[in-house]
């Protein structure tokens, strides 16, 4: 029998900082940066894997971390400390700029571009998986009736297409098998909404 344990990690650390910008260089034109430094570490990430009947159900391509086996040969310790936190890349960061038309009812149309990019990052607590960086980018266009009672958007994500892989598991019932999760591939569509 396999039984499925979830443990927090012992301790970790983290710093960083952020700086973000939003202008119009004229009136019309908004302009929009940010970027985000991350630096990350588990200072403590220790834990016990069992072995039942010479199966190990974490196995040394079953994981980037560290293996001991106990003398019992019943469990082996799995050490990931020095490991940066999942998920969590060194550098993200955001950049757009939308431009509005004015019409004249008084209606006005946004039209906006965006991207957004991310670092590398490891995408599990198995430190099999790193992704790599990516920028995804966007678009939009917006029609905002004079009353701002009626709202028209039209929108891309995505638009390139980029496979971005966001996380990673080891099977819980299958020894060294990974899955991973994928965001959105490109898609677009409108909204349309009103006020009364």
């Amino acid at each position: 029998m396999i039984i499925a344990t979830t443990q927090n990690a012992g301790e970790g650390r983290s710093f960083g900082g952020s700086a973000d910008i939003a202008f119009k260089p004229f009136p019309d034109d908004t302009l929009h940066f940010g970027v985000e430094y991350l630096n990350t570490k588990y200072t403590d990430f220790v834990f016990q894997s069992p072995i039942a009947g010479g199966l190990r159900f974490i196995s040394p391509v079953g994981t980037g971390c560290v293996l001991t086996e106990n003398s019992a040969a019943t469990t082996q310790t799995v050490n990931c400390s020095g490991k940066p936190f999942t998920r969590s890349p060194k550098w993200f960061g955001v950049a757009s700029y939308v431009h509005s038309f004015e019409l004249a009812n008084g209606a006005k149309i946004d039209a906006k571009g965006d991207m957004s990019f991310q670092s590398s990052r490891w995408l599990g607590t198995e430190y099999l998986v790193n992704a790599a960086p990516y920028a995804l980018f966007n678009a939009s266009l917006t029609y905002r009736s004079a009353s701002d009672a009626l709202t028209v958007s039209a929108f891309i994500r995505n638009i390139a297409d980029k496979a971005v892989f966001t996380a990673s598991k080891n099977s819980s019932f299958v020894p060294d098998f990974e899955t991973v999760t994928i965001s959105p591939p490109r898609t677009f569509g409108m909204r349309v909404s009103y006020k009364y």
